[in-house]
């Protein structure tokens, strides 16, 4: 269940392309490419899902994807039907952005401490 109160980091997978003006005018869910203008949001133990996904919907190489985290109110979020998946109608600011490629090496460094 979604806290309905305070603050948490989220995150949004763009291609690197949006990053520049990302950084400069926030998250704009006026640019959201579906008749649905809303900016998308996952919790970080859905970043990878979140990557493959951009990667197939843009057709762009995960090395071309950048994920922003992201500052964001609860009472803003709207829950999607999967889990740790939120959109919301609000511009957000974002405190990072950084390759998608380091969440990938991340997570299997990860995975190498946890055999």
């Amino acid at each position: 269940m979604k806290p309905t109160t305070g603050t948490t980091i989220l995150y949004h997978v763009t291609p690197s392309y949006n990053s520049e003006a990302i950084e400069v005018s926030g998250i704009l869910p006026a640019f959201a490419r579906r008749a649905h203008k809303a900016s998308w949001y996952v919790k970080r133990s859905r970043i990878q899902w979140a990557i493959l996904h951009v990667s197939n919907i843009h057709c762009v190489a995960v090395s071309d994807i950048s994920v922003c985290a992201v500052l964001v109110e609860w009472k803003n979020m709207k829950r999607s039907g999967k889990e740790g998946m939120y959109y919301t109608y609000v511009i957000y600011r974002v405190e990072s952005v950084c390759p998608a490629s380091q969440f990938i090496e991340a997570e299997l460094e990860e995975e190498r401490y946890d055999e």
